[in-house]
């Protein structure tokens, strides 16, 4: 069973299906092609996984891609192209 969601990632929309348990971490790196994100620690503590949902940081290896439904998430990918990335 999957489930539907839409969001904008990195200032695009996108609209995928995604296993109910899935991981936002998971979701980023195997679905969506962005390793940006890592995985590291998988207990929220290290930083590495930290992408940002409504501009709030929070720890993708675990936080539910279903949460992502209908918000904003940025990926460091997201910041490629500013002036804080140079």
């Amino acid at each position: 069973m999957t489930v539907k969601i839409e969001l904008q990632l990195n200032g695009a929309p996108v609209s995928l299906d995604v296993k109910p348990q899935a991981l936002l971490l998971d979701v980023l790196r195997d679905d969506l092609g962005l390793t940006g994100a890592k995985l590291s620690c998988d207990a929220q503590v290290c930083g590495a996984c930290t992408v940002l949902v409504n501009g709030a940081p929070v720890s993708a290896c675990s936080y539910l891609a279903a949460e992502t439904d209908g918000h904003a998430v940025t990926t460091i990918e997201g910041f490629r192209d500013t002036p804080a990335f140079e």
